[in-house]
């Protein structure tokens, strides 16, 4: 999650990844997926739900608003996208298509994993106090 900018699982999977191709130019061995993906059990695992689930795009993903996710009937809408511009900056937009802009309906495993990720979330919204920034994202 990020709070403040800094995220607080440690290293950032795509840096991770990154350094080693810097230094190896190797991909993660089953070994190491499975250390990744047991350490992300607690901050990650919802994205690789709904990404794998729903074949959702990574800027979606990271653009996703709570406002946006209705648990209560199991759905979800994407109106906006993350990407980075030629500057560098994060900017926050409308999905390139009409098409891509949709509702998608949840499994209940999907429903179970964002329900457990939003209570963890406010959680800690309650022990950083003003320190928190609640931009409402998902991830």
């Amino acid at each position: 999650m990020l709070w403040n900018g800094k995220w607080s699982g440690g290293t950032w999977p795509r840096q991770l990844s990154y350094q080693r191709r810097a230094t190896q130019r190797e991909t993660l061995k089953t070994k190491e997926f499975l250390t990744l993906l047991e350490k992300a059990k607690n901050t990650l695992l919802h994205i690789f739900i709904l990404a794998v689930s729903k074949c959702m795009r990574r800027g979606e993903i990271l653009a996703l608003h709570w406002r946006e996710v209705d648990l209560k009937h199991g759905t979800l809408s994407i109106k906006y996208n993350l990407s980075r511009r030629d500057d560098g900056e994060l900017v926050f937009g409308k999905p390139k298509t009409k098409k891509s802009q949709r509702t998608l309906k949840l499994p209940s495993h999907v429903i179970q994993a964002l329900q457990k990720h939003k209570a963890k979330q406010n959680e800690d919204r309650l022990k950083l106090g003003k320190a928190c920034q609640n931009n409402d994202l998902v991830v």
